[in-house]
C-alpha cells in the first residue's frame, strides 16, 4: 500500500467517504479492488483506535443516540436455516450518537437491536464523557435498562416515543425516564440527521444496492473511516468548522493526507 502514491490513496479515501462503493473507487482511481478494500480496512481500523484514544474525558452534553438498519452478506428473508442467530450476517444494526452543540460524533457500536448490544453501545457512550450527561434516544425498550445499568443515577436520560397508527405515524410522546430534562430539548433530529448522512455517504448503508458490505469487520471499519472523516475532516456547514474543533479537541482541520498519515 506505501507503494502508491500519497495523491493516489488521498483520491481513494475521497471516494469511499463521498458514497462510492469500493468497485467504483477502484475503477476511478485506476486500481485493482484489494488495494481499495485494503486501504480501506486498514485505515479503518487505525481511525477507531484514533478516536477511541481522543474521544475520553469530554464534558458533559447533551448527546442523541439512536440505531440504523442495515445488513451483511444477505437479507433476513433469505437466511438459511443454519445461519440464523450468526452475528456476522443478516440485519445489522448501527448505533451512534451525536452531540446536540458541537455535532460530535465520538462513539458508534455495530451488532444486532438487543439488550445487550444497547448495554455495550452505552458503556462506550460511558467512557467518552466524564461527569453528568444528557441523554436522548428513541422509544426503544433496551434503552433504560441499560442507562441505568452504565450511569446509575449519575445521568439526565429521556425519551421520543413515536406513535403509529394504522402503520402511519401518529405524533411522538416526550417522556422524562431520569432526572430533569426540559421538554423542548426531547428530540431525535440531530441523530436522525446526522444517520441520513452516514447513509449518504457510506455506499455500504445506501439502501437497494449492490454495494452492500459482505464482511461485517470491513464494515465496521468503513463506518469508522467515515466519522473520523466526519469529526475532523469535513467543515461542517452549519459550524463552519469540523465538530472536533467545535468541541475543543482540534485547532484546525486535518486534511485527508493527514488522516492517511495515522498508517505510518
Amino acid at each position: 500500500m506505501n507503494q502508491l502514491p500519497l495523491q493516489k490513496r488521498a483520491l481513494i479515501v475521497q471516494c469511499l467517504v463521498d458514497c462510492v462503493s469500493v468497485r467504483g473507487t477502484a475503477r476511478i482511481a485506476n486500481v485493482s479492488i484489494n488495494t481499495v478494500a485494503k486501504l480501506q480496512r486498514e485505515l479503518g481500523a487505525t481511525c477507531e483506535d484514533m478516536m477511541k484514544a481522543k474521544f475520553k474525558d469530554l464534558l458533559p452534553t447533551r448527546l442523541e443516540v439512536d440505531e440504523q438498519h442495515s445488513f451483511v452478506r444477505i437479507k433476513d428473508h433469505r437466511l438459511p436455516e443454519a445461519m440464523n442467530g450468526l452475528s456476522d450476517c443478516g440485519s445489522v444494526w448501527l448505533w451512534t450518537g451525536i452531540c446536540s452543540k458541537t455535532r460530535l460524533m465520538p462513539v458508534f457500536h455495530v451488532g444486532k437491536r438487543t439488550s445487550e448490544d444497547a448495554l455495550i453501545f452505552m458503556q462506550k457512550v460511558r467512557r467518552c464523557y466524564r461527569g453528568k450527561i444528557t441523554i436522548i434516544s428513541d422509544g426503544f425498550g433496551a434503552y433504560p435498562e441499560a442507562v441505568e445499568q452504565v450511569f446509575g443515577r449519575s445521568v439526565r436520560f429521556a425519551q421520543l416515543v413515536k406513535q403509529h397508527k394504522n402503520r402511519r405515524y401518529a405524533g411522538a410522546v416526550k417522556k422524562v425516564v431520569q432526572g430533569h430534562v426540559p421538554l423542548n430539548e426531547i428530540s431525535t433530529s440531530y441523530v436522525e440527521r446526522a444517520n441520513l448522512s452516514l447513509r449518504t455517504g457510506v455506499k455500504r448503508l445506501a439502501r437497494r444496492t449492490n454495494a452492500f458490505s459482505k464482511n461485517i469487520e470491513n464494515h465496521r471499519y468503513a463506518i469508522a473511516l467515515y466519522l473520523a472523516y466526519y469529526n475532523f475532516v469535513r467543515t461542517h456547514s452549519t459550524l463552519r468548522v469540523s465538530p472536533a474543533m467545535e468541541a475543543g479537541i482540534e485547532t484546525r482541520l486535518w486534511s485527508i493526507e493527514e488522516l492517511l498519515g495515522l498508517l505510518d
